[in-house]
This record gives C-alpha cells, sequence and structure tokens, in this order.
C-alpha cells in the first residue's frame, strides 16, 4: 500500500519537472527570438551609419619621371692597331750660326802680336855716362827656366801626330792644325749666342808648354768671362808633347792662340 502511494507521488512529482521542463524551452526560444531580432536591428543601424558616414578618400599622382634615351649600344669588333713608336726630332734653333772659326796667329816679333795680346813689360833703365866699355861684363847664358816663344825656340815641341816631321816650319803648321780642330771639337760655340752676344767675337788665350810636354798656365782674355772659362777649359784639353828644346835642352815654350767667332 505504502508502495502504491510512492510510485503516485513520484507520477506527480515527474509530471511537475515535465511541465517546468516545457516552459524553460518556450521561455528559451523566446528570448533566442528577441536576441536575433535585437541583434539584426542594431546590424542594420550599423550598416546604415556606415552608408550615412562620409570618408575622404585622397588621390596621389606621382610626378612625372623624364626619361632619357640613351643611344643604342654598337658592338663593334675592335682590332688594336699596331703601336708605332714616335720619332724623336732634333730640335733646330732659329738663330742660323755659322762653325767656329778657329785661327791660329803665330807670332813673328813683339811687332806682329795683338795690342789685346798678353804683353810683356819692358822697363827702360838710365844709361850712367860714366860707365867704360871695360866696365861692361860678359855676357851670360840665359837662365833655362825663362820661358822662349814659339817663334823663337830652336826646336818647336812635336804634337802627337806631327812625329814624322824634320823640319819647324812643318811642325809648326802640324801642330796649329791639330789644335785648330780640337778648338772646333770642344769649344761650345753656342755659348756666345746663349750670352746674348752677335758678330765677331774674339778671344785671345795663352799658354806654357813645360819641360815636360804638359800645357799649363792658361790665361785667357774674352768679352764676358764665361767665354772666358771656356776657352781656358778647351786648351786644357791638348794633350802632352814632345817639350821644345833649346841648345838641345828641354825648356818652356809659350804659345799664343787667337780664338775667333762669328755669331750670326
Amino acid at each position: 500500500m505504502n508502495f502504491l502511494k510512492k510510485s503516485h507521488s513520484n507520477v506527480g512529482q515527474n509530471d511537475t519537472t515535465v511541465k517546468t521542463s516545457h516552459k524553460h524551452d518556450v521561455n528559451l526560444q523566446k528570448n533566442s527570438t528577441l536576441y536575433f531580432q535585437v541583434g539584426l536591428i542594431l546590424t542594420l543601424l550599423a550598416v546604415y551609419g556606415m552608408f550615412e558616414m562620409q570618408f575622404q578618400s585622397k588621390t596621389y599622382t606621382p610626378e612625372p619621371i623624364a626619361l632619357v634615351q640613351e643611344p643604342p649600344l654598337i658592338y663593334v669588333n675592335y682590332i688594336p692597331e699596331p703601336v708605332v713608336e714616335p720619332v724623336l726630332e732634333k730640335k733646330v734653333q732659329s738663330k742660323s750660326k755659322e762653325l767656329l772659326a778657329v785661327k791660329l796667329t803665330l807670332i813673328d816679333d813683339n811687332s806682329g802680336r795683338n795690342d789685346n795680346a798678353l804683353e810683356d813689360v819692358i822697363v827702360e833703365l838710365p844709361i850712367d855716362p860714366t860707365l867704360t866699355p871695360g866696365d861692361i861684363p860678359d855676357v851670360v847664358d840665359l837662365d833655362d827656366d825663362v820661358p822662349v816663344h814659339f817663334i823663337a825656340v830652336e826646336q818647336v815641341p812635336i804634337y802627337p801626330g806631327c812625329e814624322g816631321l824634320d823640319t819647324n816650319a812643318e811642325r809648326r803648321a802640324c801642330m796649329s792644325a791639330k789644335i785648330s780642330k780640337l778648338i772646333n771639337r770642344k769649344f761650345d760655340a753656342d755659348l756666345a749666342s746663349d750670352l746674348g752676344l752677335s758678330g765677331r767675337q774674339n778671344i785671345y788665350v795663352q799658354f806654357k808648354i813645360d819641360k815636360i810636354g804638359n800645357v799649363v798656365d792658361i790665361k785667357a782674355k774674352a768679352p764676358h768671362y764665361r767665354l772666358q772659362r771656356e776657352a781656358v777649359r778647351t786648351v786644357s784639353n791638348i794633350p802632352q808633347m814632345i817639350p821644345g828644346k833649346q841648345r838641345e835642352r828641354n825648356v818652356e815654350v809659350i804659345y799664343m792662340l787667337p780664338i775667333r767667332l762669328q755669331v750670326q
């Protein structure tokens, strides 16, 4: 009996539970519909508001770029040309110059010497009237150390290459020709024009040929000191000779050498 009561009581409770569940489902369906409608309205309002909004659009226009059209490349088969060495041409001086003219003058005596040449100094002593011929001493031989002029020496110096000649005249001519050739070859003929000199220029040179045949004590006189130095330098190239002799003994010999330049 009690079991029936309990069963009836459980059936009643189950009915109540079923009713409550159906009611809850109905409320959920109503709420879902409501939520959907509210969401749809909000969505439509948002879309409408977006359409009503004004958006400012900016357009960017790029600046035109000037294109430089380069010429088309042309490909050529390059064949290198053979290298030709340049020919160096010698510079020709604008000034026309005559060859160095060297004239050798042999001095016969003091009267024939040039006034511009180096001269010996002659001192005249007063004559004592009380002297008698017996008071005059005998003539004494000259000292061998006194130089002798080239024209007056008994045996002239012999220049290299003139040894086969016998007479003094032949040896003098040979020596003059040899020295003239040396001067023309060694002397700087352009120096006078470089110094601004023109026309005829005279240079006077004097030197000694010592007892062993060397050229020493060279002196020169010229219009310009550089010509003077050049003359001394050139004459110093004269080679050693066979020395001159006086009374079969070697003596110093003085040689005068005029050099004449003609510059145009």
